[in-house]
């Protein structure tokens, strides 16, 4: 499912934003689609996961998978070392 179309199901079902307003910004989708902190949980310095931290806004497993998608859409491939290079 694309950001337009959580968009549109977000404008369609009157959910307001987080900041109450009666549309949401792509940004704000986005936001919460990639940073793991919206799971709930939280990695500090890189390595310490805390899990259930706060109230998640999405599911883990949710979260994943569309971390999963985003990696086969990615034209960008890191290597062991983390470097990135075009694929």
């Amino acid at each position: 499912m694309s950001v337009d179309r959580i968009l549109q199901l977000l404008a369609n079902r009157g959910t307001p934003s987080p900041t109450g307003k009666a549309h949401w910004s792509k940004q704000a989708v986005e936001s919460i689609l990639t940073r793991e902190k919206y799971t709930g949980s939280s990695t500090i310095l890189g390595e310490h996961r805390i899990e259930n931290y706060h109230l998640a806004s999405i599911p883990s497993d949710c979260f994943e998978s569309v971390q999963n998608k985003r990696a086969k859409r990615s034209n960008v491939e890191l290597t062991d070392e983390g470097r990135s290079g075009s694929l």
